[in-house]
């Protein structure tokens, strides 16, 4: 398990979206599974060299595993995605988690960063734990433990993309807008099996009110006009 402590400092970055947007939810029935390890083989463990996997507007499933990143070579996860031009990054769900350890301690890390690349791997993120100034953690934009802690794993289900931006890290708001992202996933104690859906959706321009009492009476006109 990695601990995590809360963030001290308030959220750094920016609404990525302008209050004149509206998310529109384009997701479809079933998300599309982008790679598992069991079919497509180990995600990368190098996390200045994470998998690059191509995302698409919708549900986008990663599954994977994890076991304790402090063995040699360390067995992280690590990998990048494109959120495109028009689209935001809305939610990231765990829709499974398997802790196959007789110890259980059902809590794995997950962080995010805004580029191609993770700064740290789990010597790093250790040393932020350990509050060692070399290792700012303001350096990625966030991260949280999940999985939940019992056997019931109660973080199944739930969306872990606000939760990342206030535990660790810079912090961010949600939804985060097109770019690159790389999310790093590691386990210190037990064997961890996870599934998560990345949702990436359609951001469009929503009409302002007064625009809309415009347009609206410019109609009007031109019927009473008819």
């Amino acid at each position: 398990m990695y601990v995590c402590f809360r963030r001290p400092f308030p959220v750094l970055f920016a609404a990525a979206v302008s209050l004149g947007c509206v998310v529109v939810d384009s997701r479809p029935s079933n998300a599309a599974i982008v790679h598992d390890e069991a079919i497509h083989g180990e995600l990368s463990n190098d996390n200045f060299a994470p998998t690059v996997l191509n995302f698409t507007l919708g549900e986008n499933t990663v599954i994977g595993d994890v076991a304790n990143a402090r063995d040699f070579p360390a067995n992280t996860d690590v990998f990048r995605f494109v959120v495109p031009d028009g689209a935001v990054w809305d939610s990231l769900i765990l829709t499974d988690y398997r802790d196959s350890s007789p110890n259980k301690d059902n809590a794995a890390f997950l962080a995010i960063d805004d580029s191609d690349t993770f700064p740290y791997d789990s010597f790093g993120l250790d040393e932020i734990n350990n509050a060692n100034p070399a290792f700012p953690e303001d350096a990625f934009i966030g991260g949280t433990v999940f999985g939940g802690g019992g056997p019931t794993n109660p973080d199944v289900g739930r969306d872990l993309l606000p939760r990342a931006a206030n535990v660790v890290g810079a912090g961010y708001t949600t939804p985060l807008p097109s770019g690159d992202y790389t999310i790093y996933i590691q386990q210190t104690d037990s064997s961890t099996g996870y599934s998560l859906t990345v949702n990436l959706v359609s951001a469009i321009p929503e009409p302002s009110s007064t625009g809309l009492l415009m347009l609206v009476g410019t109609a009007v006109a031109i019927r009473r006009r008819r």
